[in-house]
């Protein structure tokens, strides 16, 4: 598998430990589409591993949850999702109709249309998409 790296990783996964797994896909799959790809039971915890469900093997999200319900306050060492979506305005309002909590509205820097909403465990996802060109 590791053979068409030439010595330089590929992203495979981001993993956020969560409270609520059905919630949290859910959410996820509301907000911005993302559909279970695979789910992994061991004795320990629980995964459901979440991708476009239009094929893309890009990055891939990972929801766990451990069986001895440790906890999983987002700290502040880690920055927001980032996610390139068609319609900035559109991905922001679908996320917070599907629960998410409004950090910034939608709002236009260097070439981006960029929002910023807080998925229902608390962590930050940035959705973005570049500034349309004027005729």
């Amino acid at each position: 598998m590791a053979d068409h790296l030439n010595g330089v990783g590929t992203f495979a996964f981001m993993k956020f430990v969560v409270k609520d797994l059905d919630r949290m896909a859910a959410f996820y799959g509301a907000a911005v589409g993302l559909g279970s790809a695979t789910r992994i039971e061991t004795g320990e915890l629980t995964e459901l591993v979440l991708r476009n469900p239009a094929g893309d093997r890009g990055l891939c999200l990972v929801l766990c949850r451990y069986a001895d319900g440790r906890d999983n306050t987002p700290g502040g060492a880690y920055g927001a999702l980032g996610i390139y979506v068609p319609d900035v305005d559109a991905a922001h309002a679908r996320a917070l109709g599907a629960g998410a909590g409004e950090l910034r509205p939608p709002f236009d820097v260097r070439g981006l249309r960029v929002s910023f909403v807080q998925d229902p465990e608390g962590r930050e996802i940035e959705f973005l998409a570049p500034l349309k060109a004027s005729a």
